[in-house]
């Protein structure tokens, strides 16, 4: 029996960590069939805001896991 593919969206804070997912992770992982995917929050990296969060987080295809990867110094 073949295994399902798995799709992970990473929302991330900026340039530098979807970097890291696209060309660290996804490689790695699609042997796997484990596919990862990434979009930056907002137009620029830092001073996270809730709501633009929720907007992106819901915004990401239904038929997927969504994650996120920024780091909280300047979240509000």
């Amino acid at each position: 029996m073949s295994e399902a593919a798995v799709y992970i969206h990473l929302i991330v804070e900026g340039q530098t960590e979807q970097d890291f997912v696209l060309n660290i992770l996804k490689p790695e992982f699609e042997g796997k069939k484990i596919y990862f995917s990434a979009s930056t929050l907002g137009k620029k990296g830092g001073n996270v805001k809730f709501e633009t969060l929720k907007k992106d987080f819901f915004s990401v295809r239904k038929k997927c896991y969504v994650s996120t990867m920024f780091d909280f110094f300047s979240y509000r």
